[in-house]
């Protein structure tokens, strides 16, 4: 009676089992296909709305477009996934992913996957094919393991239907059990909350106004060596991503500077009669509208321009800290002037100082060009300089060291850009702010005058004729972009309290950006890129990357500050307000001041000595008495100052 009853008891089972498979292969094909037109007339709808509103790429703030065959890739991490439900849930069911693609559409993507389905306990497995929807859930900021937090997209599919491929079709009764252990086992709803995959991604843009550049700029006997610097300060402008449009190439992701929490729109009512011919009809509505959002590559990024005039903004709200240079002399080579015996020189190779306030930093966008950069620079100088002058050919002489001091100011128009840079094999996107080449003329003198020993003098106001050249850039140009292979740690395992738990099969993902263009447009940047991710299991090589990296870093090092042969910056010795040469008049003027000091006037000195000014008029006048007028006579004469003055 007991083997009856247990008999029984199990065709019970058995029977409950076959008629639950049966009627879920049975009906979910109609419901299912219901489901999907109304999650896909909700999604075109919502779409239609926003194209309606004017929410394009083109009007966002930041927009990214992922490709078809970027997704694709991410999609992989899921590859070799596997949902365990435990032994006491139908003695224990395993799901493993063994594909999965993409399926493109308008409005609404979706993704297909073919995963196997084991039960340990019964010794039988079967293979089931899963389609779902795929939506994107927004981005967000995650660390994992020792290395920086990264923003990732995330996108989640939602399974809309499973189709078990039995392998004796309805007379394969093992299959037809497993599938009614995986119906009552909940594993497609184990399933459903775990495919998730993350793309990362940037979400802003980011602009260092530090730099560091060592310059060389000639003097008439010598070169100074000057190393320009400003404290580093990065601004940054983020972007919230949100309201996804998929186009038939991919999907676009569109980015507001304003902080995230919008009320999101309201879902439309899907209706009843006539369906699938609606939702056919909007499809082909927006797919007309949305023609000129397809794209090629595999990243494209729209990047309006008033996003950039507000970095400039950032910039000009800096404390004057970060918008100060300093330009220092750090070495010398001969002197600033020189005749081979007279010499002005700095003092040390320190002793020269310039600092330079960025004030009034605004920007503007200019239509298919760039945004256009106004600086004003405000400089206070001061060099201390040593004066030698030496009358004897055999050496000696005397000299003074004097603080000079000065200002300038100048305004400079520039670029605040986007730039695509090919370097060394590389292809890489940088943010550079840029000046032309020029210099700030600035005079700086000392109030006092040449000492010698005891003695002063008022006819000597030394002064320093700097030309200063202007940085070329505002801040370094800062890599956005570059092509090295990076990668992304997974979170390889959920467990919940149920006793469910999800494994990745792949430690991180891979992915490797290459910059292909950049355009300035009506409104603003676009950028396009090619776009490689895969999972992987192993880490990089560090070697190989820092050695890439290091190069990269070098070939930019190199073109950030090119030279401007048009103008160059230098430093030229005043006395008074005239510029000495090598071998000026002003040289020999200071040679027979400091030797008339010294050893009293002497037959060379300008005003009083037997060949000076005031003798040679003498000489002259009393020729002119006795002789008549000479041509050198400086009242009279056919040279004197007196023709010369009126013309004849």
């Amino acid at each position: 009676m007991k083997k009856l009853t247990l008999v029984s008891s199990v065709g019970l089972a058995a029977a409950i089992g076959v008629a639950t498979s049966a009627s879920w292969l049975t009906y979910k094909h109609d419901f299912v296909m219901r489901e999907r037109l109304g999650a896909e007339w909700t999604a075109l709808a919502l779409m239609d709305e926003a194209l309606a509103n004017g929410r394009r790429p083109q009007a966002a703030d930041a927009a990214a477009f992922l490709s078809n065959k970027a997704l694709n890739g991410a999609l992989q991490q899921l590859v070799g996934a596997t949902v365990h439900v435990p032994a006491e849930k139908v003695g224990g069911i395993a799901a493993t992913i063994e594909e999965i693609r993409i399926k493109p559409g308008i409005g609404l993507a979706g993704a297909a996957m073919d995963i196997r389905v084991a039960s340990p306990s019964h010794g039988a497995a079967v293979k089931m094919h899963v389609e779902g929807d795929l939506a994107f859930r927004g981005t967000r900021l995650v660390q994992r393991a020792a290395a920086s937090a990264q923003t990732v997209a995330e996108f989640a599919i939602s399974i809309a239907n499973a189709e078990p491929r039995l392998d004796w079709g309805f007379m394969d009764l093992p299959g037809r059990r497993m599938v009614g252990e995986v119906i009552a086992s909940g594993l497609m709803l184990a399933l459903d909350r775990h495919l998730v995959v993350e793309i990362p991604m940037e979400n802003g843009l980011a602009f260092d106004t530090g730099f560091n550049n060592v310059s060389t700029v000639p003097t008439s006997a010598g070169s100074v060596t000057l190393k320009s610097s400003l404290p580093g300060q990065t601004v940054r402008q983020n972007f919230a991503f949100s309201m996804p449009l998929f186009v038939k190439s991919g999907v676009w992701l569109m980015g507001t500077r304003t902080a995230p929490g919008e009320v999101a729109p309201a879902k439309p009512t899907v209706p009843q009669a006539d369906l699938p011919a609606k939702v056919a009809a909007l499809r082909t509505k927006i797919g007309n509208e949305v023609e000129g959002l397809e794209q090629k590559h595999d990243l494209v990024l729209m990047l309006r321009g008033a996003a950039i005039v507000g970095m400039a903004d950032q910039i000009a709200r800096l404390p004057e800290a970060n918008r100060t240079a300093t330009i220092a002399s750090i070495a010398t080579t001969g002197q600033l002037v020189s005749d081979g015996k007279s010499y002005v020189e700095l003092r040390d190779p320190t002793s020269a100082t310039a600092r330079v306030v960025m004030s009034n930093v605004a920007a503007r966008w200019i239509p298919n060009q760039g945004a256009a950069l106004a600086v004003n620079l405000n400089m206070d100088m001061e060099a201390k300089v040593h004066v030698h002058a030496n009358p004897l050919p055999v050496g000696g002489g005397a000299g003074t060291t004097v603080l000079l001091k000065g200002s300038a100011g100048k305004h400079v128009d520039g670029t605040l850009r986007l730039n695509r840079i090919a370097t060394n094999g590389h292809s890489l996107l940088v943010l550079d702010a840029s000046v032309p080449c020029g210099g700030v003329m600035a005079d700086v003198k000392t109030d006092g005058r040449i000492e010698v020993g005891d003695f002063k003098t008022d006819l000597f106001p030394v002064g320093l004729r700097w030309n200063v050249p202007v940085p070329q850039s505002i801040g370094q140009p800062t890599i956005v972009v570059d092509d090295l292979p990076k990668q992304f740690a997974l979170e390889t395992t959920h467990r919940f309290d149920d006793g469910t738990s999800f494994r990745m099969a792949h430690d991180a993902i891979e992915y490797r950006v290459s910059v292909a263009d950049v355009q300035a447009s009506q409104d603003g940047y676009v950028v396009s890129a090619d776009l490689e991710v895969h999972p992987s299991d192993g880490a990089i090589s560090r070697s190989e990357p820092e050695a890439q990296r290091a190069a990269i870093s070098a070939a930019l090092e190199s073109a950030k500050h090119p030279a401007c042969p048009a103008v160059e910056g230098d430093m030229r010795v005043t006395i008074g307000d005239i510029e000495i040469g090598p071998n000026g008049e002003i040289m020999r003027a200071l040679r027979n001041f400091v030797h008339d000091i010294t050893k009293g006037p002497g037959p060379s000195n300008d005003l009083v000595g037997s060949d000076g000014a005031v003798a040679t008029t003498l000489k002259n006048a009393a020729k002119d008495l006795t002789q008549g007028p000479g041509p050198t006579n400086d009242a009279v004469g056919r040279k004197g100052w007196v023709r010369q003055r009126l013309g004849f």
